[in-house]
């Protein structure tokens, strides 16, 4: 029979060899993503998730496998991912899978950061307008203040962490990766939403 325990082992030996190498600064290493990798990573998703509800419900049931039952599975899985062009089998789409996910979450998480620090500034922008207004009673001006103070402060402890965040996802990825994800990075939306 084989357990969850094991599987999650056979996970984690891949692991090792999922980050990127090189200088993340300079944006070039020996293991950044290509476009023709994200092709293939997007085909095997795809192939993957047909087969997973069946897996799923299998697994889930929290019966014990046979052990020829999960090799045949396994086998299924490893054909749609060398079907995929994946050539190194299982454990090449795993380290391959580690990557895309670290330099979505990076390219991701950029996004969401420009674009929330612009919907501060103009936040700030208002309140300070509304504040310099000679039409806003002085009551009104001081709770804007106060306001306007608060959301400086919980923007700069927030951002604090975002920032701690997107370096430890920074290292472990490269600035060409995420390149190659931004310009898949609808495709990629779709496929993981699994359209």
């Amino acid at each position: 029979m084989l357990s969850r325990l094991s599987l999650a082992l056979l996970l984690l030996a891949t692991l090792p060899s999922c980050t990127s190498k090189g200088d993340p600064a300079a944006g070039a290493n020996e293991n950044a993503l290509t476009d023709e990798q994200v092709n293939r990573y997007v085909e095997a998703y795809r192939a993957l998730r047909k087969a997973g509800p069946k897996l799923a419900e299998r697994y889930k049931a929290g019966e014990q496998i046979p052990i020829d039952a999960a090799k045949q599975d396994f086998a299924g899985i490893e054909d749609a991912i060398r079907q995929a062009g994946f050539s190194g089998g299982y454990p090449e789409f795993v380290r391959t899978n580690a990557r895309v996910a670290w330099a979505f979450n990076t390219a991701q998480g950029r996004a969401f950061l420009e674009d929330f620090a612009g919907r501060v500034s103009e936040g700030e922008k208002e309140m300070q307008a509304a504040i310099d207004s000679r039409e806003v009673p002085e009551e009104a001006k001081k709770e804007l203040r106060a306001q306007l103070r608060a959301m400086k402060a919980d923007y700069a402890k927030n951002k604090k962490w975002a920032d701690v965040s997107m370096k430890v996802a920074g290292a472990l990825t490269d600035q060409a990766s995420v390149e190659v994800i931004l310009r898949h990075r609808a495709e990629l939306e779709a496929v993981f939403r699994g359209q």
